[in-house]
């Protein structure tokens, strides 16, 4: 009956992003021909998704769309322009520099106040949990994720398609080495962007790191 009633309460993505502040709008080859840029690609379609093409890889690596890369970038290139009225590269554009925008930071650092001093005062540390519950929610977290995967995805990469993609991506993200690189990673993006002035300190200290490496390792930091 608990478990009932939670299920009724589930998560929900639309919430989520309903709490989000508003973003305002501005105004057959192989695989790995399409790729990495075949000499048949057009030069249209150069012009409108040559910054998605990073995405495409992810999204064909992830959800296993190895012989249909043409397909799905002609839907999701269609889809983008239907419904935000712009090229999938321009309505990438924008989702960054809103991701990135003052208004968007501001919310991030208002999150992580509350989540860390809830009413003004450092959080109270959660009960550990026991190998039982981990699994428990280990379970549950997995089931929102695949009950709340958007129509939209179904619709572009297929039912099943999506499922084996969103399973690949909850077991990634269950390795504590990565999620910890990730969130440094995202850390240091956010960081940078709110105080500018650190990009300085930061390439002081890798340009000092950088003269106590072999020439081969300097490269890697070019």
């Amino acid at each position: 009956q608990a478990y009932a009633a939670e299920k009724k309460n589930k998560f929900s993505l639309a919430s989520v992003i309903k709490s989000l502040p508003n973003m305002r709008s501005d105004n057959l080859e192989s695989d790995e021909d399409f790729m990495f840029g075949g000499e048949d690609s057009s030069e249209k379609d150069k012009n409108t998704d040559s910054i998605a093409k990073p995405l495409y890889r992810l999204v064909g690596e992830v959800f296993e769309l190895q012989g249909v890369f043409r397909f799905f970038r002609k839907s999701l290139m269609t889809f983008v322009e239907l419904t935000f009225g712009r090229s999938i590269d321009r309505q990438l554009k924008a989702t960054v520099d809103w991701l990135v925008s003052e208004q968007m930071l501001i919310y991030y650092t208002q999150i992580f106040k509350d989540s860390f001093w809830p009413d003004g005062e450092w959080a109270k540390p959660s009960p550990p949990r026991n190998y039982q519950q981990k699994q428990e929610d280990r379970f549950q977290a997995k089931t929102k994720l695949l009950e709340n995967m958007p129509d939209t995805l179904k619709s572009l990469v297929g039912e099943d398609n999506g499922r084996r993609g969103m399973i690949k991506v909850f077991e990634a993200l269950q390795n504590k080495n990565l999620n910890k690189h990730l969130f440094y990673n995202i850390l240091e993006i956010f960081l940078l962007d709110l105080l500018p002035e650190m990009r300085k300190a930061k390439d002081r200290i890798l340009s000092r790191h950088k003269v106590h490496l072999p020439l081969q390792e300097q490269e890697t930091y070019i």
